[in-house]
């Protein structure tokens, strides 16, 4: 498996090695531009935070600033987790404890 993330959009692809391929499966939309993705321990969800911001804030500091659970059924395909997360600002990385319990946020403005 394969996930790409241009603007609100993540995409799950099929990956054949042995032809140097990728197959497009499906595509699932977000609140906003994905700015980050970390995988669960488990590997049964992505962890996507997203934003309406320009990057560094400025001169768009957004609006809609997401933390989405996004869950991976065993054929890799994405559906949406519950309902995303409000952030305070844009986040710029996202991350999950080795136990798969806490989620980390960071932002750079401010820095928190």
């Amino acid at each position: 498996m394969f996930y790409q993330s241009v603007g609100d959009r993540v995409t799950h692809w099929d990956v054949d090695v042995e032809s140097a391929t990728l197959a497009r499966r499906d595509t699932i939309s977000v609140p906003s531009n994905v700015q980050y993705v970390w995988p669960h321990p488990s590997r049964k969800y992505l962890y996507v935070s997203t934003s309406d911001a320009a990057s560094g804030n400025a001169p768009n500091p957004g609006t809609v600033h997401r933390l989405c659970a996004v869950r991976v059924d065993g054929s890799g395909a994405l559906e949406m987790h519950g309902a995303p997360a409000a952030l305070p600002q844009r986040p710029i990385h996202n991350s999950v404890d080795a136990t798969g319990a806490y989620a980390l946020t960071c932002y750079n403005n401010p820095a928190t």
